[in-house]
């Protein structure tokens, strides 16, 4: 049998508060509205910079691993092959990644980061981890930690 939970309002923008009702109980809208808080924040930091989320993410994972394969990056940002060449024509436009044929697969490139490109990262990382410490300002270390933990094991 199930237990009653409080019930938890959420102040929306007209100052109407709504009850979620079964929603709270749902760990994928939770994740989602989460998710939405993070990036719509974490969005108007970067647009100070002129970088997208994704952008973002994509240089950090090449600077993190130089030399790996578009295919590989799509893999790990999960998305569409064909998406990533725009993607990475956008980094390699601004000068903040090289891409090379890999030698022996004339189909595969292999993505460097530029000196550029790794000033960009510190200072965009600068910008999010500000907001990060914001964001979790409620929580204590241990609790950040085990936030973490919990959701590279659900993204796993």
């Amino acid at each position: 049998m199930a237990t009653k939970k409080s019930v938890v309002p959420i102040a929306l923008k007209s100052d109407q508060s709504v009850n979620m009702g079964v929603l709270q109980e749902l760990v994928g809208f939770s994740l989602r509205r989460a998710s939405q808080q993070v990036v719509t924040q974490m969005s108007g930091d970067l647009v100070t910079l002129a970088v997208r989320p994704l952008q973002f993410a994509a240089l950090s994972i090449v600077v993190d691993n130089p030399g790996i394969i578009q295919r590989s990056l799509a893999n790990a940002l999960g998305i569409e092959r064909s998406n990533m060449v725009v993607l990475v024509d956008e980094l390699e436009t601004r000068e903040f990644i090289t891409r090379n044929h890999v030698e022996g697969d004339r189909r595969s490139y292999a993505l460097h980061p530029t000196p550029a490109g790794v000033r960009f990262r510190t200072k965009a990382l600068t910008l999010i981890r500000k907001h990060d410490t914001q964001l979790l300002a409620s929580l204590t270390p241990s609790e950040r930690e085990q936030l973490l933990t919990l959701l590279h094991r659900i993204g796993e």
